[in-house]
């Protein structure tokens, strides 16, 4: 995405007179040309095919992408996201609002929609605190592409939710609740439905973890076959990962 220029910085500076904190960045996947005549191209080998292959293709590959960045207040409290242009560099004027310190981001696969983990309060006591995922419609495509929150956040309940990743077929989100060894029934993992055509579309559908399989879950990445998803585990004496087999969304012992 390249770096934000000067006056995109000094946008973010105006709009917020208190020090900010800028945590998870992610871009929304560029739309790629179809490469079907890719073959024709290479066999038939004549300059004007591959000419005309490439006029054809090129306005589909040179679609823009956006950067979205989570913003929170030192101090804690509502937080945002900034949007950039990836072929400016040019941040809009548009702060989209989320919730309370929000700390990751990830986009769906087909680019259509962003989920933002929402910390909550900052209390070490997860009974006094309810976690939150907003999602935000990143369609340009759509009739409704406002770049907006969507609906209401989705509930996490207690604890801190912390690192977020999405499945290659975008049906399910993975998101980290990060809380200290001193509270161990709330450090697990979130699956959220992010299907689409799904009954429980944005909603939590469950969560992964007992005794000893997470200890402060902090990332989660997944495998390109979406058939694992590694968890961080931050632990006060060794720091280790946990493997979630996603097919039964059933947590190995950390490694």
């Amino acid at each position: 995405g390249g770096q934000v220029n000067q006056r995109g910085k000094m946008n973010i500076r105006k709009q917020a007179q208190r020090h900010i904190r800028q945590q998870g960045m992610t871009t929304t996947p560029q739309h790629k040309a179809s490469t079907t005549a890719g073959a024709n191209v290479r066999l038939l080998i004549p300059l004007f095919i591959a000419a005309l292959f490439l006029f054809l293709t090129l306005p589909t590959v040179s679609m823009a992408r956006n950067a979205y960045v989570v913003n929170y207040v030192d101090g804690f409290g509502p937080g945002s996201v900034s949007v950039i242009n990836t072929k400016t560099n040019d941040v809009s004027l548009q702060q989209i609002p989320v919730g309370d310190v929000p700390r990751h981001i990830a986009i769906t696969p087909d680019g259509s929609r962003a989920y933002v983990t929402n910390e909550g309060k900052p209390d070490h006591d997860p009974l006094n605190n309810e976690s939150s995922i907003s999602v935000i419609n990143t369609d340009m495509n759509s009739p409704e592409f406002k770049n907006e929150v969507m609906g209401s956040p989705i509930n996490i309940g207690m604890g801190r939710v912390r690192g977020i990743a999405i499945t290659p077929d975008g049906s399910r989100a993975y998101a980290a609740n990060y809380n200290y060894p001193s509270s161990p029934s709330f450090q697990t993992v979130s699956v959220i439905d992010t299907d689409e055509n799904s009954l429980g579309f944005n909603t939590q559908l469950h969560t992964v973890g007992g005794p000893g399989e997470f200890t402060s879950p902090k990332r989660v990445a997944i495998t390109p076959d979406g058939s694992r998803a590694f968890v961080t585990n931050l632990a006060l004496s060794a720091s280790n990962v946990t493997v979630i087999d996603t097919a039964t969304d059933m947590a190995a012992a950390p490694s």
